[in-house]
């Protein structure tokens, strides 16, 4: 992979992080998963509602990158097998689904 190809990979991956961040926090805000501040003096810092499930973006971005470069052969194959990404995927999306659920 060339320097430029590695720029315009970066490149492309940070614009789908971005949108898939906006996505899930528009999915979050109208399936009303916010985070509710307490009341004066309470935990949270924030004093408006903040949307939940921003794990669920980055697990995505990030999995979009590694099938992308896994299925361009650019991973090395040799050291890692779709079995050991595929383990990676369902091991991720377990405590994703955790994360949600404590949310």
């Amino acid at each position: 992979m060339s320097t430029s190809d590695l720029i315009l990979f970066c490149a492309i991956l940070f614009l789908l992080s971005v949108w898939v961040t906006g996505a899930v926090r528009y999915a979050a805000i109208a399936a009303r998963f916010v985070d509710i501040p307490d009341a004066e003096g309470g935990r949270k810092a924030h004093h408006a509602p903040v949307p939940l499930l921003g794990g669920i973006a980055i697990f995505l971005s990030f999995f979009a990158a590694v099938f992308f470069l896994y299925f361009r052969g650019i991973l090395p194959v040799g050291y890692i097998h779709l079995k050991q990404i595929i383990a990676l995927f369902a091991g991720g999306a377990i405590l994703i689904f955790g994360g949600a659920l404590e949310d």
